[in-house]
């Protein structure tokens, strides 16, 4: 259970419940964050949380999913309240349900050392000597860093990632669309998570409902279309998507078209494939050709959605997207 909310909870209430649905695991451990009553010597008279709705929900979703298979649990409970708050609060309780001890209390220390650093909150603090905007303190970043850390190097895992894919075609189902198909195999062959997979025809209106409707969703956290990317008159993906686009991401085109080149030649200036990103979402247009697809995905999309690329990839800034 992930929840992100203004109303109070009751931690004791939240445990019981939490409890009686991991009823059979070995271990059970939680943490609760209240709202101190003095900071840095001054008072504290009360703490507001501003978020980013979509995007933080994502972002804490997608931390318990990690918790999830990095420490085995059979459970997690997530709730993390924003808006005005004042001291003696409950701010954030974390649970976590496993077969052993250390898994869940690492698996909770794991959470709340990323929530610290990586959830989308902007903090501002009530003290007797003024306002104060807060920021994850230096240790924070190490206690965030150690989980990364062993013997001195850092070892990132594979983190999977859910993507929704979208075909544009007037002609197109499910039966017959092999570009979408190829991606739906790809995506779970790499290890990833097929979040949905939908077909619409070659309509502006429609193709924009589709894409928001993912960017919407905190279950998506990267959308791919194929189709509609041409000259034609009927080719209007790109007119429809790059509205939502809060950042273009013009390397993408730019290393589309460099690989492109090597497999058509000089028609691939036909194509207007195009990225970027819309609320914390990832955004990849592809050509609806076969081989343009498997460009797009086999020689980009699939090492930049790798956590593991080095040296830098998309999987490790989702969690910034929204500052």
């Amino acid at each position: 259970m992930i929840a992100v909310q203004a109303e109070p909870f009751d931690a004791a209430l939240l445990l019981a419940d939490f409890s009686a649905r991991a009823a059979g695991a070995g271990a059970i451990a939680s943490f609760t964050g209240m709202v101190r009553d003095e900071n840095d010597g001054a008072a504290v008279s009360g703490l507001t949380l501003d978020h980013h709705p979509r995007l933080t929900e994502k972002v804490i979703a997608g931390i318990g999913a990690d918790a999830a298979r990095r420490f085995d649990l059979t459970d997690i409970m997530i709730v993390h309240r924003y808006g005005a708050m004042i001291p003696g609060e409950a701010i954030v309780f974390a649970a976590a349900a496993a077969p052993h001890r250390r898994a869940a209390f690492d698996a909770v220390d794991y959470v709340m050392d990323r929530l610290k650093t990586e959830a989308p909150f902007w903090k501002r603090e009530q003290r007797s000597d003024g306002a104060h905007w807060l920021e994850a303190r230096a240790s924070d970043v190490a206690d965030r860093r150690r989980w990364d850390e062993e013997q001195g190097k850092v070892s990132v895992d594979f983190v999977p990632v859910r993507i929704a894919v979208l075909t544009v075609s007037d002609t197109r189902n499910l039966e017959t669309d092999g570009s979408g198909g190829y991606l739906a195999g790809a995506v779970e062959t790499a290890g990833h998570v097929l979040a949905a997979r939908a077909i619409v025809p070659d309509d502006a209106a429609q193709i924009r409902a589709a894409v928001q409707f993912w960017v919407d969703d905190p279950a998506v956290d990267v959308v791919i279309t194929t189709g509609g990317t041409g000259l034609t008159g009927r080719d209007v993906t790109p007119e429809a998507v790059a509205p939502l686009f809060d950042k273009v991401i013009e390397g993408f085109a730019a290393v589309f078209h460099a690989i492109s080149f090597q497999s058509v030649g000089l028609s691939t200036i036909q194509s207007r494939a195009c990225a970027g990103v819309a609320d914390g979402t990832f955004i990849f247009c592809l050509p609806g050709s076969g081989g343009a697809v498997r460009d797009g995905w086999e020689k980009v999309i699939v090492h930049q959605l790798d956590a593991r690329t080095r040296p830098c990839n998309l999987v490790e800034i989702m969690p910034r997207l929204g500052e």
